[in-house]
């Protein structure tokens, strides 16, 4: 192979990009992955609660909890507070833990990252923003990307044998291939806010909690959790054209 020729290319290098790089590396393909941003930084999507079945996975390419849930309380159970009664819940138990964390996502995406790379047969390449995917002469098979260094404005091309899209909703790997959707479930659309407080006082001394709160109307929830470094992390879920925000807000 030549420098710039993988078995595989991910597009996207944060959790699911990495864990993937991992697996592949760990069983020793040449693996290239490519992240848009510098790691750590914020994540605006899904929710930072993990739990016990998220940790058997990461166990499997050898994740070290130590460091993607560094200075971060372990969570054992959540209490649902619906303004009439709270209603403790022990989080399930699984392959020898029964708790979770309210991880610091810039953090584990960071850790993650790190980790795949310590594999030698993987490779990463931060602040490159893939533009377009490479075809063979017959435009049937992906054979590579072209994309932009960020911080020095050059455009490079690396080729490989197939090419993941890790890259979210909006894969530009999916959209380029008119990837077909699977398992698609429009009729309960969900929207997830999150940020991580500082100050907040915590619900039980001693014992880091996660606190869901409902809505009176049902449209929305709210959990309160236990993060890391002494903050709290509020996250709101509800419908998506309910909790959308307005033009220019964010």
């Amino acid at each position: 192979m030549q420098p710039n020729e993988y078995d595989i290319i991910i597009v996207g290098g944060r959790v699911t990009g990495a864990v993937l790089a991992a697996y592949l590396g760990q069983n020793g393909m040449k693996v290239l992955l490519l992240e848009k941003d510098a790691l750590p930084s914020p994540h605006p999507f899904s929710c930072p609660m993990i739990q016990a079945a998220t940790m058997a996975m990461l166990d499997e390419i050898d994740a070290p909890e130590s460091e993607y849930a560094r200075h971060t309380p372990p969570i054992h159970k959540m209490i649902i507070d619906d303004e009439r009664m709270e209603i403790p819940i022990e989080l399930p138990y699984h392959k020898g833990r029964n708790y979770g964390y309210a991880i610091d996502r810039a953090r584990f995406d960071k850790a993650l990252w790190d980790h795949a790379l310590r594999l030698e047969t993987v490779s990463g390449i931060q602040r490159f923003k893939v533009n377009h995917l490479l075809w063979d002469e017959q435009g049937e098979s992906v054979i590579g990307v072209t994309g932009t260094h960020l911080d020095r404005g050059e455009t490079a091309r690396y080729y490989g044998k197939r090419v993941v899209g890790a890259d979210g909703r909006f894969s530009i790997v999916a959209r380029k291939t008119s990837a077909k959707t699977y398992d698609e479930r429009p009729n309960y659309p969900t929207t997830v806010y999150y940020s991580y407080w500082e100050g907040v006082t915590r619900h039980a001394q001693g014992e880091a909690t996660s606190i869901a709160y409902t809505s009176a109307s049902g449209e929305f929830a709210y959990l309160v959790m236990d993060s890391a470094d002494n903050t709290t992390a509020i996250v709101v879920e509800g419908r998506s054209d309910i909790v959308a925000p307005s033009a220019g807000m964010v």
